[in-house]
Order: structure tokens, then sequence, then C-alpha cells
């Protein structure tokens, strides 16, 4: 009896065992499903994220970017340093420096400094021309606005000559080319004044 006591104790254990590991079986996976449940809410939350408008912060890296012109150091002003290390700074500042939307809006402030501050072809070309033909310029300057001016309207030569050149009409070619130093021509120029 004694023996059979103990092997019924047995089963009943091992009963009991199977059931508790089969439970803890059961809830590591509920477990294990709501950890993914959350990792999936936030992969799509920061892929909305990423999609969507800039946060505060992001913005107030882009900004500190401009004024010091280091991510790691826009990316400290914006976030704080934290526990980080240098290079998980520098490995976070260019993750969200190449967000799709960081880098557009970064091309647009870029876009916004440049339009007021660079001059179209069009004004530098009226500015040239009014150097040239400024009675109060110096001729130097005169001579370097009008050189400018023969090279952007391919006026020159490689051997810096200005170009003349004529042709007749389809059926009566007439070929015409003198070259002259563009700096004799100038010369000439002013040197009359």
């Amino acid at each position: 009896m004694t023996r059979r006591k103990i092997t019924e104790e047995e089963q009943r254990a091992r009963k009991l065992q199977a059931e508790e590991e089969q439970v803890d079986r059961e809830r590591t996976k509920q477990v294990r499903a709501q950890i993914n449940k959350v990792k999936n809410a936030k992969v799509a939350a920061n892929k909305e994220a990423e999609e969507g408008k800039l946060t505060i912060k992001q913005k107030k890296m882009i900004h500190a970017y401009f004024d010091c012109g280091k991510w790691s150091q826009a990316y400290i002003e914006a976030y704080g340093r934290g526990n980080m290390t240098n290079a998980s700074i520098s490995r976070e500042a260019n993750r969200l420096k190449n967000l799709p939307k960081v880098v557009k809006y970064l091309e647009q402030m870029e876009q916004a400094f440049f339009d007021d501050k660079v001059l179209t072809k069009n004004q530098v070309l009226a500015e040239w021309s009014k150097i040239a033909t400024d009675p109060k310029s110096n001729n130097a300057d005169k001579m370097a606005a009008l050189n400018k001016l023969a090279e952007f309207h391919k006026l020159l030569n490689q051997d810096r000559t200005i170009k003349h050149e004529h042709s007749g009409s389809k059926d009566n070619p007439l070929q015409l080319r003198i070259e002259t130093p563009v700096e004799d021509l100038l010369k000439q120029i002013y040197s009359d004044k």
C-alpha cells in the first residue's frame, strides 16, 4: 500500500505540475502577444510621427543646427544629453536629420534663407551693367564689369579676345571674323574719355 500511495501522490504531483506548466505556457503566450502588440503600436506611432509634422523638439534641433552647424550639438540643445554617450547622441542626431520630414523642413529653411540673401542672375547682370556705365565708377571697375558681362554673354574666345563674327545669307556666305583682345578694346573705350 505504501508504494501505491506514493504512486498516486506522484501522479497527482505530476498532473499538477503539468497543469502549472500549461498555465505558464499560456501566460507566456499572452505576455508575448501583449509585448508584440505594444511594439507594433510603437512602430506604427513612430512611422506616423515620421511621416507627419515635426515635433517641437525636432524644429528646435533644426534651428539649433542653423546656429551651431553641428547635428550632435543641435540634438543636445533640443533633447538634452541625459545618460547618452557621444556616440549615442551622434547616432540619434543622424537618424533624426535623415527623417524625410526633417530633410524637407531643412530644405525649406535653406531655400528661404538663400532666397533673401542671393541675387538672381538678372540682378547680377544689372549690377555689372550699372558699374560698366556709371560715370562715377573708376576704369578698373568698369573694365572688370565689362569683362564679366562679356564672359557671361560668351563674347570672349578662350584666348580672351572678343568675337566679331558676321556671315552672309545661305546662298551667298560672307565670312568675316575679327578678334580683338578684350583688354585692348576696353582701354581704347575708356582712354578716349
